[in-house]
C-alpha cells in the first residue's frame, strides 16, 4: 500500500505479508509516466525470524512450448500467468 501523505518525489510503501510465511519475496516495480510496462526497482527476500534460512525457487509451472501464431501465444501468455486462467 502506498503512502498518500508522502509528497513526491519520495515514497512510503507497506507491504502485508501472510501470517502463515515464514518468508516472503517482495518486488517492487514501476512505470514511466504513460506507460503500461512497468520495472522492477527494489527486491526483497525477507524473513520473521532469524533461524530462518533465506532461499528462493522461481515457480515454473509448465515446460517451454512454442506457439504455432500469435493468437494462441497470447492465450499461452495469459494462461501462463501466476494466479491467471484464460
Amino acid at each position: 500500500m502506498v503512502d498518500p501523505t508522502v509528497e513526491r518525489p519520495r515514497f512510503r510503501i507497506a507491504c502485508t505479508v501472510d501470517p502463515e510465511d515464514q518468508t516472503a519475496r517482495i518486488q517492487l516495480v514501476c512505470a514511466p509516466p504513460k506507460r503500461v510496462l512497468q520495472r522492477p526497482f527494489a527486491q526483497i527476500l525477507a524473513c520473521r525470524s532469524e533461524q530462518v534460512a533465506l532461499t528462493y525457487a522461481f515457480p515454473v509451472s509448465t515446460e517451454p512450448h512454442a506457439t504455432p501464431n500469435a493468437e494462441e501465444f497470447d492465450h499461452a501468455v495469459v494462461t501462463e500467468l501466476p494466479g491467471r486462467s484464460a
